[in-house]
């Protein structure tokens, strides 16, 4: 079972090791919010992991990589960042608070 859920926000925590931006992928950037568009399970490392709104990764699907110790896979889906790597928003946060202040973009709160 897991907490995420699409519509979910979150905040990406931990980067990445390795450069996945050398297969062309378009990677979440450190500190940054984003909108769970997605839940799924990793066929290649077996863990939850998340799509997000806010980024597509569609042009990499068929492409053929080398990751999490295994050679030669070929990218059957759009590809998800691991759920570990992100910690959800809570609804009680200071920014939901300012949204109920100032619904409108236009004014601070």
């Amino acid at each position: 079972m897991t907490v995420w859920q699409a519509g979910m926000r979150c905040v990406f925590v931990r980067e990445y090791d390795v450069s996945l931006a050398e297969f062309g992928f378009v990677l979440p950037v450190k500190g940054r919010v984003y909108s769970v568009r997605e839940v799924v399970v990793s066929e290649i490392v077996g863990e939850v992991c998340l799509r997000l709104v806010e980024i597509s990764n569609v042009h990499t699907i068929g492409r053929i990589v080398r990751y999490a110790g295994r050679n030669n896979v070929r990218i059957a889906g759009e590809p998800a960042f691991e759920a570990d790597r992100f910690r959800p928003l809570s609804d009680t946060s200071l920014d939901q608070f300012r949204r109920l202040l100032a619904p409108d973009d236009r004014v601070p709160a």
